[in-house]
């Protein structure tokens, strides 16, 4: 692609000049064309037979642009896999966030589980052994049926709803609730639910959903239909 910059500083503007290195922040393709580049990674992790499996499918390397997670049940396996994400690398000339590289082990019951000892290491630093990271904009924690996922989905969404309400996403002189609806569905389900697959639906996991609907449904939606609808249609509902 012909991309070109150009630098503002105090107010004065540089002379446009050609980007020959990255992609675009943000940009509509940065994305796809990143997935090329990084894509004979991916190939190498797959051909190697190391890491994570569902059957005979490797997923040992989830990957969306330039964010990579490294699965394996093996500590050894794991250091080939980040040996092999740091010699690439080294050959294509990108460094890898130290700050973000880090190891977070899932252990899969509510048993007490040993703290892995084994040293990992990316080039001649020690990889940090934590237990929440973010990955792909997502908490993801050692533990799967961590409620923190969720809580943090909430906000997004509660954030999501706010930014909506200039354009009439409120109970009050709103817009109508077919709208409403619509609207919700569109823009903030999605937030809701994004990235929750790996978390286990347990009961309270579910009731901090639940309540999150709860509350959208009484401060938008009925209040709207209150408003709308005979006091005494509304007490006969009640009543029954």
């Amino acid at each position: 692609m012909d991309s070109s910059s150009v630098v503002k500083f105090n107010g004065l503007i540089s002379e446009p000049f050609s980007i020959c290195q990255g992609v675009k922040q943000g940009g509509i393709l940065s994305a796809d064309l990143y997935k090329l580049y990084i894509n004979n990674l991916l190939t190498d992790i797959e051909h190697s037979g190391l890491g994570a499996k569902i059957g005979s499918i490797c997923c040992a390397a989830p990957t969306c642009a330039d964010d990579v997670a490294l699965m394996s049940d093996n500590p050894e396996e794991l250091q080939v896999l980040i040996n092999m994400a740091y010699n690439y690398s080294r050959r294509e000339r990108y460094k890898l966030q130290p700050v973000k590289s880090v190891i977070l082990p899932v252990y899969p019951n509510r048993r007490k589980q040993q703290e892995p000892s084994f040293p990992w290491s990316i080039g001649n630093s020690i990889m940090p052994i934590v237990s929440q990271t973010t990955h792909m904009g997502v908490l993801r924690t050692s533990k799967p049926d961590d409620p923190n996922p969720l809580y943090e989905n909430v906000k997004k969404a509660r954030r999501a709803m706010y930014s909506l309400m200039p354009a009439g996403l409120h109970g009050k002189n709103g817009l109508d609730i077919q709208s409403l609806l619509h609207i919700f569905n569109i823009y903030v389900i999605p937030v809701l639910l994004y990235g929750l697959e790996l978390v286990t639906p347990t009961g309270k996991n579910l009731d901090i959903i639940d309540i999150f609907h709860k509350n959208v449904l009484s401060n938008y939606f009925l209040y709207q239909q209150v408003q709308l609808r005979p006091p005494y249609t509304f007490f006969l509902d009640n009543y029954q």
